[in-house]
């Protein structure tokens, strides 16, 4: 499923390499002590290593000592996979160049401690999380001429090596236009559609449209990602607001997402959409000349926010080269 995360849905995703079933068992609980930290795996090479990061399954690797000495080409796929690497110190003692920190054995008394203080120089380091090769989530905002461009857009996406993600909008819609416009998708385009309700389990191939008077916001529940729906302050002059939804996405899958503000008048959107691309997200604006109005990816551009500006003609074929 392509909704899956973290536990938490944020923090880093740490694969660990340890040759023993006790080794990696041991490892995995102590880094599952510490907060902002999720476990994807423990594998017992580091060929699994290799061919699990390729898949962009995790941004944090913790290797044992033994395993770091196996592989001299190491260090030029950590760069290539734009990850850091970890190595828990064995016998006899081990400092290799590609290493962003050693630690100690995780009988340790310092073993927590040690990890917390790398994990905050890989932040320093890395400023905003490295985007993986493909997007778990798209989420699209859009208002004055957004249906039209949601329809094109979402009509062209395939994806035919992996499932299509899940797809969350905000479009600001009057209430009886609603049914028709998820119809629409749902015929129209390779998904599934439907209004987003609250506690709806994000599914592959599948449109969640946030529902007249409703923010609809990103929900983590241990491994899932959940459509949840608030009635929290109008924001911008609208509920459901893009803001709103966008920042829970920078919250829950920042780094997971796609992010698209549509042609749209005022600047709802451009906050949310500059949270995403800080919390390590791709973002997309539609350009001037293709928006019916083009206020909200404007805002956002003002606000540094957008990676791309990108006609609406050519968004589709954007998206395809990153979901593929």
């Amino acid at each position: 499923m392509c909704g899956r995360l973290g536990s938490d849905g944020c923090g880093h995703r740490v694969l660990i390499a340890a040759d023993k079933a006790t080794s990696r068992a041991r490892l995995t609980y102590e880094v599952a002590q510490l907060s902002g930290l999720f476990v994807v795996g423990a594998v017992p090479n580091l060929r699994l290593l290799r061919v699990r990061s390729e898949r962009g399954e995790a941004d944090l690797l913790l290797i044992e000592a033994d395993l770091a000495r196996s592989d001299p080409t190491f260090a030029t796929f950590l760069r290539a996979q734009s990850l850091h690497a970890l190595v828990v110190q064995g016998t006899p003692p081990i400092f290799p160049a590609w290493a962003s920190a050693v630690l100690p054995a995780p009988s340790d008394a310092d073993f927590r401690p040690r990890l917390q203080q790398a994990l905050q120089k890989t932040r320093t380091e890395s400023g905003p999380k490295p985007v993986p090769r493909r997007p778990r989530l798209l989420a699209f905002g859009a208002s004055t001429g957004g249906t039209e461009a949601l329809e094109l857009i979402l009509g062209q996406l395939q994806s035919p090596h992996h499932p299509l993600p899940p797809v969350l909008i905000t479009q600001h819609l009057l209430q009886h236009f609603e049914a028709a416009f998820v119809e629409r998708l749902d015929r129209y385009t390779p998904f599934r559609a439907r209004l987003a309700d609250t506690g709806q389990l994000l599914d592959s191939g599948t449109i969640y449209v946030a529902p007249s008077g409703s923010h609809l916001a990103l929900q983590a529940h241990g491994q899932h990602l959940l459509c949840h729906l608030t009635q929290a302050p109008v924001r911008q002059g609208h509920r459901p607001a893009v803001d709103e939804m966008f920042e829970s996405v920078a919250r829950i899958c920042g780094p997971y997402a796609l992010a698209v503000l549509l042609t749209g008048m005022g600047r709802d959107g451009a906050e949310g959409l500059q949270a995403i691309r800080a919390s390590g997200g791709r973002t997309v604006i539609q350009d001037k000349a293709s928006s019916v109005v083009w206020s909200m990816p404007q805002a956002a551009l003002a606000l540094n926010a957008a990676q791309q500006v990108v006609p609406l003609a050519q968004l589709g074929r954007y998206i395809n080269q990153h979901i593929a």
